[in-house]
């Protein structure tokens, strides 16, 4: 089994709504048929190629992982 979740929470970014929070949710689903990735995000900035690079890395070695 996959880890299931991990959670980020970064600062509203300035045109952001800042009554909520940035969050970023990053899960494995099972359908049935085999795990899933689901990314949930109410806002989440990202404004530099090494950031997204950095998300890229984090979503590849969940992929990864094997319990």
């Amino acid at each position: 089994m996959k880890l299931q979740t991990k959670r980020y929470i970064q600062e509203m970014h300035c045109c952001g709504d800042n009554t909520k929070d940035a969050t970023l949710s990053i899960s494995f689903h099972d359908g049935g048929d085999g795990d899933y990735l689901v990314l949930n995000m109410t806002e989440w900035a990202i404004d530099t190629r090494p950031e997204l690079k950095q998300l890229f890395d984090e979503i590849e070695s969940m992929l990864e992982v094997e319990g």
